[in-house]
């Protein structure tokens, strides 16, 4: 009885440890390259095309989303914020969102989760997957690691339900 007892004692509060996560993935060190690479696509379109397609008026805009990321002293161009359960790593479900440093957050997604015990993977629904080196937090699509995570902690204390 008093095994029986431990292991009830045990296997409930295990619950009551685990907690949500979110896990805030930034491209830091990568804002310079990005920054350089971003308008090409638009200035060679411009060129060629002039603003019949909208292409000139594009370039404009991104040379403006560029220096508004400058303007900030930031060291990233893209952000990924992940919220998972710890529990659920194995087979679950969690949340995406993705934030350029010149706009707002985008609404989060609900996507799948996967893991090994070395990689946490993110099934996108553009059938791409994004995966997380849990060793090094390192993370990126398929095989790239050029973001960096961190672990935060979700304070649920207010959540009514």
């Amino acid at each position: 009885m008093k095994y029986f007892a431990a292991l009830m004692l045990t296997t409930s509060s295990v619950g009551v440890l685990a907690s949500p996560k979110q896990l805030v993935c930034e491209n830091n060190g990568h804002i310079d390259s990005w920054a350089a690479k971003y308008p090409k696509f638009y200035e060679k379109q411009c060129d060629k095309w002039g603003d019949k397609r909208g292409d000139c008026k594009r370039l404009e805009l991104a040379r403006q989303e560029i220096k508004s990321c400058y303007e900030q002293g930031i060291d990233w161009s893209h952000r990924a914020l992940i919220i998972l359960d710890t529990d659920e790593l194995s087979k679950g479900t969690g949340e995406m969102s993705s934030k350029p440093c010149w706009s707002h957050q985008t609404p989060s997604k609900k996507i799948e989760i996967d893991s090994t015990p070395a990689t946490i993977s993110i099934s996108l629904s553009n059938g791409e997957t994004w995966n997380i080196d849990r060793k090094t937090l390192k993370a990126g699509n398929g095989t790239n690691r050029d973001f960096q995570c961190r672990i935060q902690d979700i304070d649920t204390s207010a959540n009514k339900l």
